[in-house]
């Protein structure tokens, strides 16, 4: 998790859009000042001063069913406070939090970009749009991959074979399910006599394996 309020530059600073920024600013003016503040309107040059710390926000392999979480930033370089807002109208498959946020003086905020689709889709594409002091309309690209949920199995043929020497009822071979998804994914075996396996259930956890 990453801590929002730098003030360390003026300029957006390179964000891992992996990690979220825990500490979000409010969400409207409160005193006289900030209100005059975000509710002007910027010159050209004050608003190349008012940065996204991305263009293209990607959330790359997406299992279908699942949600995926990114972090969008805008830095405020100028010496006042300025209200950044996410637009209302948002493709279907993104939401972000918190609405707005008012940013200080160089400083730099967060909002927590989450994306979910239910159908495959190889080359997602959509557009988000944002506003600086309800007054200037900014937009960045998201990109995704959407795609099944799947486990793979490590081998493709089990042979198993008692020693010529053994004694034992049975014998074991371990096997490995991988599950390269960013979402959960159950398993269950059916397994016929004369063969076992253990254990018959489970779970694994994204990017895990068992």
């Amino acid at each position: 998790i990453q801590k929002g309020g730098g003030r360390k530059s003026a300029a957006a600073t390179a964000l891992d859009a992996n990690k979220l920024v825990q500490e979000k600013f409010k969400p409207r003016p409160t005193t006289q000042a900030e209100m005059r503040h975000c509710s002007a309107r910027l010159s050209a040059a004050e608003l190349a001063q008012v940065t996204p710390t991305t263009a293209l926000l990607d959330f790359g392999r997406v299992c279908v069913g699942s949600t995926a979480v990114r972090n969008f930033g805008v830095a405020n370089g100028l010496d006042h406070a300025v209200l950044v807002a996410l637009s209302d109208e948002m493709p279907p498959e993104i939401t972000g939090r918190p609405a707005s946020q008012v940013v200080p003086p160089e400083a730099q905020c967060g909002f927590d970009m989450s994306f979910h689709c239910d159908k495959e889709m190889k080359d997602y594409r959509g557009v988000v749009q944002y506003t600086i002091n309800d007054a200037h309309v900014l937009t960045f690209e998201v990109t995704a991959e959407v795609v099944p949920v799947r486990l793979d199995l490590d081998v493709t043929d089990l042979e198993l074979a008692f020693d010529a020497h053994s004694l034992e009822p049975s014998v074991d071979q371990e096997v490995t399910l991988t599950n390269p998804g960013n979402s959960a994914v159950d398993f269950v075996w059916a397994p016929g006599a004369p063969f076992g396996i253990s254990p018959e259930e489970g779970t694994i956890k994204p990017y895990g394996s068992a």
